[in-house]
């Protein structure tokens, strides 16, 4: 019995003690928390004033010949040796002999018709004399003048409708227009180049024969060359025809100016591009070559060009009495690492580094960035 008596006062005991510590933790008060206090950061700074700010696009693409012609013969025949060799790599001037088809036989048949319409119109001499006096005249000399060997004259002229169907009757225009066709053929024996090019494809030699409609070679033009560009949409619709363009090389040693002459309608449905077209000329230039360079493109006015890394969304910082104050801007382009934005308000202070700043965040000007160039140039 007097032990169930120690047991129960030791349970008593540990019970009293516990609601004991309860009630003095209760007493006590939780510690006040310490608001954190925000250290004042130095931030880089830019002084601006808006001015118009011409823009560019970057511009990268291969070049092709802007006048090409693919050469086919015409008539059949050997071709003859001429002056130069009909040889990829071959630069002909503009009317410079290429290709030369024996003729022979065609001028012969050509003077044989010839001959023909000479015996057509002397026979038909005397009956003129008699029924049409006033034109026997001017087809006398007509015949007198009448040369084989040169390009046929045209025919004179009749004074009547009666005369007119004379001359039909005795078959002299049929003759007439059928050795101006032969004429018109005998000068596809001789393929001249229809402009200042050089051959970049022959498939025949001297002494092969040649058939009607068989491909010789091409012949692309060696003073205009054409730069085709594939932009991205809003890229594309800051050109107009007319910007012009500075574009280099590959290894940068030369350049060249070319001026945008199209710009597609149309957008590429795989790529989601548009293709614009930079026509240039000069020393130097091939087709299939590579060239880089940038489209002057439009101006943007009351435009600030800064730091991309400045903008957050659509916004950047301005420093305002000590503190961070977003401001809300007009992005007109982002190019790489800048970007040009409308805006900003003269004399303000823009941030250039927002890394971790909020509304609110006191911060100093660690330093004026200089401001912008004067002439907006890129």
């Amino acid at each position: 019995m007097k032990r169930k008596l120690m047991v129960i006062a030791g349970l008593l005991v540990l019970v009293g003690a516990f609601f004991t510590m309860q009630y003095l933790a209760g007493l006590k008060k939780p510690p006040k928390k310490k608001t954190p206090v925000e250290r004042q950061r130095s931030v880089p700074t830019l002084l601006v004033h808006p001015q118009t700010v011409r823009t560019s696009v970057p511009v990268l693409g291969k070049i092709r010949a802007i006048q090409r012609a693919e050469i086919y013969a015409e008539v059949n025949g050997r071709m003859l040796q001429t002056a130069k060799p009909f040889r990829e790599g071959i630069r002909y001037s503009k009317g410079e002999l290429m290709v030369s088809i024996d003729r022979r036989e065609a001028e012969n048949n050509l003077k044989a018709r010839k001959s023909q319409l000479a015996t057509l119109i002397l026979q038909m001499l005397p009956d003129l004399k008699l029924d049409y006096p006033d034109s026997y005249k001017r087809w006398r000399d007509y015949i007198r003048d009448f040369d084989v060997n040169k390009p046929l004259p045209p025919l004179p002229d009749a004074k009547t409708d009666k005369e007119k169907y004379f001359v039909f009757a005795k078959n002299i225009k049929t003759t007439y227009f059928e050795i101006r066709s032969l004429e018109i053929q005998l000068q596809k024996y001789a393929i001249r180049a229809p402009f200042n090019g050089e051959l970049i494809e022959s498939n025949i030699e001297p002494g092969t024969l040649v058939r009607t409609g068989q491909k010789l070679g091409e012949l692309i033009g060696t003073d205009n060359f054409e730069l085709t560009v594939s932009l991205r949409l809003y890229e594309a619709e800051q050109l107009k025809k007319g910007d012009k363009a500075v574009l280099k090389s590959e290894s940068g040693h030369m350049s060249w100016t070319g001026t945008v002459v199209r710009v597609n309608s149309s957008i590429n449905e795989a790529t989601q591009s548009v293709e614009v077209y930079i026509s240039l000329r000069g020393a130097g230039l091939k087709e299939g070559m590579f060239l880089t360079g940038r489209a002057e493109a439009q101006s943007v006015p009351k435009a600030v060009k800064i730091p991309r890394k400045a903008l957050r969304n659509n916004e950047v910082f301005l420093l305002e009495k000590g503190k961070a104050t977003p401001h809300a801007v007009h992005i007109a382009q982002i190019d790489g690492d800048s970007a040009v934005i409308q805006g900003l308000p003269s004399g303000a202070l823009l941030v250039l580094d927002n890394t971790g700043l909020r509304k609110g965040s006191e911060i100093t000007a660690l330093e004026t960035g200089k401001e912008q160039d004067k002439k907006g140039k890129r």
